[in-house]
């Protein structure tokens, strides 16, 4: 009966009744551009309507389809979706025989079987898996094509290329604000399909101007006093708040260049979901805002809101970083309350809420931009493109006639560029340059240059040249044998050269425990009030197992801790501390993936005994990774004197807060936050200067007068005999992690009287 029911549903949608016309025009044409408004059904139904195709046809094993999704939470909802529309669950322990659906990213692959299936997957990983070819698979879709990421816009580019190579494999580009004359002009001849909605529902517009006349008119009107805003009892309020979920301003991955952008009318918002809920029908409320930053101050207006009845709604916030138990609450029913859901451009395409009516859109969006001072990646606040907003009015009105309420002046809308700027232009190329190497696919500025939007030639240098100087590729612009295991992990370059630096030193197991457990980190973003104390309590628990002040080893420990213990235990230890047990799992599936890509290229070390740890030594081989996020830290101040010559404060949970070993060290952190218009440092671990000087990635030189430099800031006084050694030690780690890669059994543990060094003493 239940799949009775998925069959009528699917039989209901609109684009069933184009299922002929869809299945005829891709036979007829090697590349197809699907245009297709928000639920449509193009992600779910089309490859479903490929496939049953095929299995009429007794031709359903030679049907494999690869989806690409910009975001892993897209990859799973919508391999859920279809696998629950076939009769199938996505459990791992099902046979793979059986699973005709399935999804695949980095450090999660749950991948259907290799014939008659559908495959969800982000578009970093399938470029990845091309490294290894393509064999097999018949269909490529290309999806939500209009967001221009990096792996997006490398996929096109190389789609052109395949087509011509391989005229076989269909290739599908879809989305719902697509620049459809662009893509028609760089894939000639292509079919094109128009698709409308699942519903007919009307949205209606309102602008900046709009909001505020119905405000103004409806405090006017203000005769009913039960819609005045009345004071509740203070001490009421405090003991009932005390148990909603505060937003952890010190445990926020809230990157500086995420801070609050102040050109967000922040109380018309709050004003206007007020109107909404005492003045509207039923129906759920989305939000879009630019960061966590925004997200932040919003929830926190709206969950102190009087005007507001707190046990009537579900006040919910959807972001990356938050667990995924959390953002599952999002798109399930409301249970007679009103859902408020804050939102980054996450709920923007692929991800369904069924029950929104109302849309807010402050009209901003959060991007990646490229410094050439620092020559690293940092984000920005920017108009959101009149793409973006049409895909969010179209979160609205799927169940009922819908509101988009954009917080802009309507001219201000019209100025805004039509589509979403392309990702080359404006970020680093490092892993684009060694993508393109791997792949094989020739000069990578001829590459480039016949993308859709190609980037400068400067930026293409720049990425050799980085590439260059940490031996990932040679002098002719041929990757080396450590460009080619770096462009096989499935970490940024600096992270992965870091983590190969740690199998020449015999701590690999150990550093990619730091590097799966800061990418996962177990803090919940949204905590209650009293369990703040309680991670504090937690972290300096662990501080006299370690040799050195270390965020990065107290995540370690705690994820260890975690994964000893019993389920009942665990989910204890969770509830106690608050913590993101998906993260904790997601880090050691990360850790077994890691760990088997270093297996296939290295050797594994007879001598070396199973899981020997040196700490001091792990923790200055992953400051590599984060340089130039280093400093020294003033213990009178609390501050970090970074070599950008700026002064960010250690949050208040860091192990390196009251610390007094860590006073005046040299440290390294992941990245600085804002929070309330103070800057601090997220993660921090102390770190010896002789680790320093040897593993730094940026230029370490010898003054005059005998000082060892980092960067302008960080002086070092030493022997200047020891100091001529370490930066003589320094260029030998550099030459031997390029020959680990070529020839490891040679080079294993060369430096193996290292590990004896207590580099806390130095």
């Amino acid at each position: 009966m239940a799949q009775q029911r998925i069959w009528k549903r699917r039989e209901s949608l609109p684009i069933h009744k184009k299922k002929k016309e869809i299945i005829d025009l891709i036979a007829k044409n090697q590349v197809v551009v699907v245009q297709g408004s928000t639920g449509c059904g193009k992600s779910t139904q089309i490859p479903q309507f490929l496939l049953e195709n095929h299995l009429a046809r007794e031709q359903g094993a030679s049907f494999v389809a690869f989806i690409t999704q910009p975001r892993r939470i897209c990859a799973k909802s919508l391999a859920k979706r279809v696998a629950q529309e076939r009769g199938e669950t996505l459990d791992r322990k099902e046979k793979i025989a059986n699973r005709s659906v399935g999804f695949a990213m980095r450090f999660d692959n749950n991948s259907p079987r290799g014939y008659g299936s559908i495959c969800y997957v982000t578009a970093g990983y399938l470029l990845r898996k091309m490294q290894s070819g393509l064999h097999g698979v018949s269909h490529l879709f290309i999806d939500e094509a209009h967001e221009m990421d990096k792996d997006i816009e490398i996929l096109l580019t190389l789609a052109k290329d395949l087509a011509q190579k391989f005229r076989d494999l269909k290739i599908i580009i879809m989305s719902a604000t697509i620049n459809v004359a662009s893509l028609q002009e760089y894939f000639p001849n292509c079919g094109f399909l128009q698709l409308q909605g699942k519903t007919a529902y009307p949205v209606e517009d309102f602008y900046l101007s709009d909001v505020k006349r119905i405000l103004e008119a409806a405090e006017n009107e203000n005769s009913d006093p039960q819609k005045e805003h009345s004071p509740s009892n203070d001490s009421q309020l405090e003991a009932k708040f005390d148990t909603l979920p505060e937003l952890n301003e010190d445990m926020a991955a809230l990157s500086l260049e995420h801070k609050i952008d102040e050109r967000l009318p922040f109380d018309l918002i709050q004003q206007l979901i007020e109107y909404i809920d005492g003045n509207e029908g039923e129906g759920a409320i989305l939000v879009f805002l630019p960061g966590w930053g925004e997200i932040k101050r919003l929830f926190t207006l709206l969950r102190d809101s009087s005007a507001l009845d707190q046990e009537a709604i579900k006040l919910l916030c959807l972001h990356s970083k938050l667990p995924k138990w959390q953002q599952k609450l999002v798109f399930a029913k409301g249970e007679g309350k009103r859902k408020i859901i804050l939102s980054t451009n996450l709920a923007e395409s692929s991800v369904t809420i069924e029950d929104v009516v109302f849309v807010i859109d402050s009209g901003l969006a959060r991007v990646a931009r490229f410094s050439p001072e620092t020559n690293t990646n940092y984000f920005c606040t920017i108009n959101a493109s009149r793409a973006n907003c049409l895909q969010r009015k179209g979160r609205a009105g799927r169940c009922q006639k819908g509101k988009y309420y954009l917080m802009v002046p309507k001219e201000k809308y019209d100025s805004y560029h039509e589509f979403n700027e392309s990702s080359l232009l404006n970020t680093t190329l490092y892993n684009v340059y060694l993508t393109i190497k791997a792949l094989k696919l020739g000069d990578v500025e001829d590459f480039l240059g016949r993308a859709p939007y190609p980037p400068s030639s400067l930026r293409i240098v720049e990425a050799r040249c980085k590439l260059q100087e940490i031996g990932a590729l040679d002098v002719h612009d041929r990757l080396t044998a450590l460009g080619r295991v770096l462009a096989e992990i499935p970490l940024e370059v600096d992270l992965g050269s870091a983590l190969i630096l740690s199998r020449l030193f015999g701590v690999h197991d150990h550093v990619i425990e730091l590097i799966c457990n800061t990418q996962n980190a177990p803090w919940n973003l949204m905590i209650a009030k009293k369990a703040i104390n309680k991670i504090k309590e937690l972290k300096n628990s662990y501080i006299k197992k370690i040799p050195t002040p270390s965020d990065h080893e107290v995540m370690k420990l705690v994820a260890e801790k975690f994964a000893l213990l019993y389920e009942a235990d665990q989910k204890a230890f969770l509830k106690t501390y608050s913590l993101d047990g998906g993260a904790m799992r997601e880090a050691r599936r990360s850790n077994l993936q890691l760990l088997q890509i270093l297996e296939r290229h290295f050797v594994k070390n007879p001598q070396k005994k199973t899981k020997e740890e040196n700490p001091s030594l792990s923790l200055g081989i992953l400051s590599r990774a984060f340089y130039p996020n280093t400093g020294v830290i003033d213990k009178e101040s609390k501050k970090i004197i970074t070599i950008a010559q700026d002064c960010p404060e250690i949050n208040s949970i860091s192990v390196a807060h009251t610390n007094n070993q860590a006073a005046n060290r040299i440290c390294f952190f992941n990245e600085k936050t804002q929070s309330n218009k103070k800057v601090h440092c997220q993660e921090i671990s102390t770190i010896s200067p002789v680790q320093l000087i040897l593993f730094a990635a940026g230029l370490v030189k010898k003054s005059e007068n005998g000082e060892v430099l980092i960067g302008d800031t960080i002086r070092i006084k030493l022997d200047p005999t020891l100091a001529d050694a370490l930066l003589q030690l320094r260029k030998w780690i550099k030459n031997h992690l390029i020959n680990l890669s070529a020839i490891p059994e040679e080079t294993t543990l060369i430096f193996n009287h290292f590990l004896k060094l207590d580099y806390k003493k130095c």
